[in-house]
């Protein structure tokens, strides 16, 4: 009896010490989340019930309003707790954990997720980083994809390969926890945008999904009243207007839910002060200009209800938030210098309105952007292609291109899936819309597509570049033409490259090399459009404008998912981001994937290659 005493309770150990390692290695592999909405980690480490109002929605609550900017004009304290794209049904599952630590007075819930998808793809993100709980397996089982349940239930499952990218911070975080977000749930944007028009969102209203949504609204509403919470429910202000018809179907479906007020916050942006030459990150989002005068509208409007300030805040971190945001401000105020003898930008400027090369780069890309928005591709493909300004990075200009010439392409081709999709996301933010489940990848450092060791490279030290697929990675040798030569060489393959793909490799090496010879192995031509290893090439490539434009032309629209990314992440095209690539070091190979076995080959074998005359 006793030996099975014993054997009970060390498997019981063996079980406990099993979930605990597991945690403790999901809390370390898990990206950390600082920004951009689903800030778990840090709303938990707010002092409780220390907050008097909550923000609840998507992206257009958390780079919208400023918790700092609110208590510095109310004392009252706020936090916004969205996510990206976040769902209404996920939101009333946020509302119900957040209260578990604090006793919000009034909340405020962004409408435009009412027209949203039933799943916006980022399930992922705004389910996978809440606190494990009954709400959390509720959101899991009612509110996400059925493929994205085995993550969200075992999250190891999606973060396993991360281990060769970790940093410190990760790891330090990861066991100690995070500490308070100084910006209270809000995401600091300071690039400016120029408006000149609304441009309709253009929403596909699915009813059946308006009607789920309208229904967790009443459910989220009465629980609200349960916890004698009051709720506002409002548009958001945005250059990017949703459909008159579907905005009249809200005011109605929501006028008699109990305990709900509803607003449209577009009707406000004059008594806010809002300059679309300043105040916009994009027609979606204000930039820090817009979000402060937002804010203290929404300071005033709290005001007016009467709210009672809490006396538990720790006014030191409130202060310091305060100090923050006004320091990170004025660090942008510069950004406007191009603004400030500008007349009212139009759609199109005429030529003869240009005085001064800073104003002729505006005006440039004011005209680039009318362009898209009236949906004139080629167009605005010319004239990005035309424009040294454009070309070397404005705001956004190059994921617009990015765009266009992608759908010029796939409308050319005849690829209908392709340009559905592209079609499906046209708006101010479509890469971020695009960007639900990023892949993180693994180090890449032989068979192909070996771009962080290749970054390592001294600049233009490299006399001629060799591209393909592995007949060139496992064949080439620089090593050897060196030693015979001297001539530097390397190899930007990749496995069963394809020709397009090939190309913007080929264009995305050149930023950093300047080869006097190219080689490039033909076998590509004879691939099939989308060949198996697509989006491996790209999934290890800079975030630049060719990798946007590789995976939008010729990787399979299923793969895009995993590798377009946020708008956020892109900068211009002179200034990509390679911090992910601080894992590597030179290539001793230079790209080449040595290969020791011997197969004896007794007679020529030809390969059975498809041939596709398009």
């Amino acid at each position: 009896m006793k030996k099975n005493y014993r054997e009970i309770l060390a498997l019981l150990i063996f079980l406990i010490l099993t979930v605990i390692s597991i945690t403790a290695l999901t809390a370390i592999t898990m990206p950390k989340r600082y920004d951009y909405g689903s800030t778990w980690g840090s709303y938990l480490k707010e002092p409780k019930n220390s907050i008097d109002v909550m923000f609840f929605g998507s992206s257009l609550v958390y780079c919208n309003v400023v918790p700092s900017v609110i208590y510095e004009k109310s004392g009252i304290t706020s936090y916004v707790m969205a996510g990206p794209e976040q769902t209404m049904p996920i939101t009333y599952y946020y509302v119900k954990q957040s209260v578990k630590t604090q006793q919000p007075k009034m909340i405020f819930l962004e409408a435009s997720s009412m027209f949203f998808s039933k799943y916006q793809n980022f399930s992922k993100v705004n389910v996978g980083y809440m606190p494990w709980s009954e709400n959390r397996l509720a959101a899991i089982f009612n509110a996400v994809e059925s493929n994205e349940v085995p993550g969200l239930l075992f999250p190891l499952f999606n973060y396993h390969t991360r281990w060769s990218s970790l940093s410190l911070g990760d790891i330090k975080t990861g066991i100690f926890g995070y500490e308070r977000d100084i910006y209270a749930g809000y995401t600091f944007l300071d690039k400016i945008e120029p408006q000149t028009e609304p441009w309709p969102k253009g929403e596909t209203l699915d009813m059946l999904v308006y009607k789920e949504n309208l229904e967790y609204v009443k459910k989220i509403a009465s629980f609200c009243k349960e916890q004698d919470i009051a709720l506002v429910f409002y548009i958001s202000p945005s250059f990017s207007s949703l459909n008159p018809d579907n905005i009249v179907l809200l005011k109605n479906d929501v006028a008699d839910i109990q305990n709900l007020i509803y607003m449209d916050l577009n009707d406000k942006m004059d008594e806010m002060d809002i300059d679309m030459r300043t105040d916009f990150f994009d027609l979606m989002h204000f930039n820090c200009l817009g979000a402060e005068k937002f804010s203290k509208y929404l300071a005033v409007l709290i005001q007016s209800f009467n709210i009672e300030a809490t006396i538990d805040e720790d006014m030191s971190l409130w202060w310091s938030r305060i100090a923050n945001f006004k320091k990170l401000k004025s660090n942008m105020i510069q950004d406007l210098a191009i603004l400030k003898e500008n007349a009212e930008p139009s759609p199109l400027p005429a030529e003869t309105a240009v005085n001064e090369p800073m104003n002729q780069n505006l005006t440039i890309y004011n005209q680039f952007i009318s362009l898209i928005k009236m949906q004139q591709y080629d167009e605005a493909v010319s004239l990005y292609e035309t424009s040294d300004f454009l070309k070397s990075g404005y705001e956004k200009a190059g994921l617009y291109y990015a765009y266009a010439h992608a759908l010029i392409y796939h409308e050319k081709a005849g690829n209908s899936d392709a340009v559905k999709m592209l079609k499906d996301h046209i708006n101010s933010d479509f890469i971020l819309t695009m960007q639900y489940k990023p892949e993180e990848p693994y180090k890449r450092t032989s068979y192909g597509a070996t771009w962080g060791s290749y970054l390592k490279e001294p600049k233009d030290s490299i006399d001629v570049m060799f591209y393909g697929s592995s007949l060139i990675y496992c064949d080439v040798v620089p090593s050897i033409i060196y030693s015979r030569s001297g001539i530097t060489s390397y190899i930007m393959g990749g496995p069963e490259q394809t020709i397009p793909i090939t190309y913007y490799y080929m264009k995305e090496a050149l930023r950093t090399q300047s080869p006097k010879l190219v080689f490039v192995e033909v076998t590509g031509m004879f691939y099939e459009k989308y060949y198996s290893s697509t989006n491996i090439n790209v999934q290890f490539m800079p975030k630049s404008i060719n990798r946007l434009s590789a995976t939008m032309e010729a990787v399979s629209p299923e793969y895009w998912e995993s590798l377009l990314f946020s708008v956020y992440d892109y900068k211009d095209n002179q200034e990509t981001d390679l911090t992910s690539y601080s894992v590597y070091g030179t290539d001793i190979n230079a790209g080449y994937t040595f290969l020791s076995g011997i197969e004896k080959q007794d007679e020529w074998v030809y390969r059975h290659v498809a041939f596709n005359e398009d």
